[in-house]
């Protein structure tokens, strides 16, 4: 058989294979035909590689989803985390605001505020601040409006045990017997 691939490919070349250390029956064709069990086992290699490729090609396609996938949804959760904390912040600071506003109407009415609506505006919420239930600096404050605004605010009246004396009109008692109050009343009109 290596003459006839001898005279195929010529003796230079086929010297050149042999000095390469690859022995004949290495590359031995017959009319250009491989043996078939030859054949079937390179078929075999190359239908294994193939089909690890496919396996590796797969894999790496599902793993880039999922990690496309899971930076979205990571990208996702800081933006609605960052959301829900600056939400809860603002409702902490509404709450407080609220509580704030109602001990300082409710600390103004107590100090005799004729209109406590038109104090509040006057009063800057963020000196104050609120410790277990009390306003600190409120005090400050309510005297400083009581000096500046002291019109708006009752002054202090003294509880008297005597009750005051209720007068009645001895003109309608004192009134003639046949004196006609509806007549009276209709020339009023």
């Amino acid at each position: 058989m290596s003459d006839r691939i001898k005279t195929k490919i010529g003796e230079e070349l086929y010297n050149q294979i042999i000095e390469k250390g690859i022995k004949p029956a290495e590359f031995d064709l017959v009319d250009g035909w491989i043996p078939k069990q030859r054949f079937d086992e390179k078929n075999k290699e190359v239908k294994l590689l193939n089909e690890k490729i496919e396996q590796y090609t797969a894999k790496g396609v599902e793993l880039d989803k999922l990690l496309k996938d899971n930076t979205d949804l990571k990208s996702q959760y800081e933006t609605l985390n960052t959301k829900y904390l600056e939400e809860i912040s603002c409702k902490d600071k509404e709450i407080l605001n609220i509580t704030k506003s109602s001990k300082v109407e409710s600390k103004l009415k107590d100090a005799g505020a004729k209109f406590s609506d038109l104090l509040m505006p006057k009063i800057d919420m963020d000196k104050l601040t609120l410790d277990n239930g009390n306003l600190i600096g409120l005090d400050e404050v309510v005297t400083d409006l009581k000096s500046k605004y002291s019109d708006l605010f009752t002054t202090e009246v003294t509880n008297s045990t005597t009750q005051p004396s209720i007068t009645t009109n001895n003109a309608i008692n004192s009134a003639p017997a046949d004196f006609n109050f509806e007549d009276f009343a209709k020339t009023l009109i």
